[in-house]
């Protein structure tokens, strides 16, 4: 019997189809066996853990020596001179800025204060003087000026000759204005006066101002160098500056900031 060529035809399509089979088999088995260490690695690490996410207190802790230090200082004097009457601190004493650390006397204080009114007072009496005196001055430059200027014309009865002459004379105009000068001079100088009385009086109001030592910051006393009785200020002996190491009392002296102690 004869065979027909699709049947042959369709044998080799198998047998090769068989033979691609047994080659990927074999190849397959070869890459099983060869495989890179590394890609088995990747395979086992292939497994993923899970866990749940919880807050804790991560704490660490750093062991150092050294000195413990203010990070501020400060040394308050008084900026006027005074007998100290009232001593508000002691060492160790918590203080807020602002708060009254000590009071000295204002007598002295208010004495400066009602001389330095008498003084503007007085300056200003003489300024007014002065200022009386330059409109005198003016009146009587314009009273020679003006006779200076009239002329006045006499007849002689007996001859008939008319003669004309000045009511004043020059040398009066000159001299008046001469006054005059003087007097806007002591002017000028009676107004400086009241300038340097007036800045006498706000300076001595100021002082009296200053009677209270406050605190500049909030803080704890660490030293006291005044006592009731003392005269302290920027006027007496040792109280220029350095009060928590000056020989003699100058005022009372606090530091160290109690935020860092």
């Amino acid at each position: 019997m004869t065979r027909s060529p699709l049947t042959r035809r369709s044998r080799s399509t198998l047998l090769n189809a068989a033979l691609v089979l047994v080659l990927l088999g074999v190849v397959a088995g070869l890459w099983f066996v060869l495989r890179p260490a590394d890609a088995a690695a990747s395979t086992d690490a292939a497994t993923v853990r899970s866990a749940t996410a919880t807050r804790a207190t991560v704490s660490t802790t750093i062991a150092a020596t050294g000195n413990v230090a203010a990070s501020s200082v400060a040394n308050p004097t008084f900026t006027v001179t005074g007998t100290l009457t009232k001593l508000k601190v002691a060492v160790g004493d918590t203080v807020e800025k602002g708060d009254v650390l000590a009071v000295i006397d204002t007598a002295e204080l208010d004495d400066a204060v009602t001389q330095a009114e008498d003084s503007l007072e007085d300056a200003r009496s003489q300024l007014s003087s002065a200022a009386s005196s330059v409109t005198a001055a003016k009146q009587q430059v314009t009273e020679a000026q003006d006779a200076y200027d009239t002329k006045v014309t006499e007849k002689d009865p007996e001859t008939g000759e008319k003669t004309t002459t000045r009511k004043g004379s020059k040398s009066q105009v000159t001299s008046a204005k001469s006054q005059l000068s003087q007097a806007r001079s002591q002017y000028s100088s009676a107004s400086r006066s009241v300038e340097r009385a007036q800045t006498a009086l706000e300076d001595a109001q100021a002082d009296a101002k200053k009677s209270k030592l406050k605190a500049p910051m909030d803080g704890i006393v660490t030293a006291v160098n005044a006592a009731v009785g003392d005269t302290v200020g920027s006027g007496s002996s040792g109280s220029a500056g350095g009060a928590l190491h000056a020989p003699e009392r100058a005022g009372p002296a606090w530091a160290t900031p109690r935020e860092n102690l």
